[in-house]
């Protein structure tokens, strides 16, 4: 339902009712505050994620990780680039 390992940062969009957490899993999940459900999983770094940033306008996050790479999603459709 969740990270598999421990959470190590989150964004919160209280306009969107939306938030944002990475994990040592690698993985980011985006969340519906509302209910507490996990919407989408976000899969494409190769060790833990550090840092999440989101402009919940223009529906993009930006991820760093212990890979040594930072990545730009897009939340609509979970895509990288």
């Amino acid at each position: 339902r969740g990270h598999s390992g421990a959470v190590t940062c989150a964004a919160t969009g209280r306009e969107v009712q939306r938030a944002i957490s990475g994990g040592y899993d690698g993985q980011l999940i985006i969340w519906d505050l509302a209910t507490g459900a996990p919407l989408r999983t976000l899969s494409g770094h190769a060790d833990a994620v550090n840092c999440v940033a989101v402009d919940w306008a223009t529906g993009r996050a930006l991820s760093g990780s212990d890979d040594h790479s930072l990545r730009c999603w897009r939340l609509d459709d979970g895509s990288c680039s």
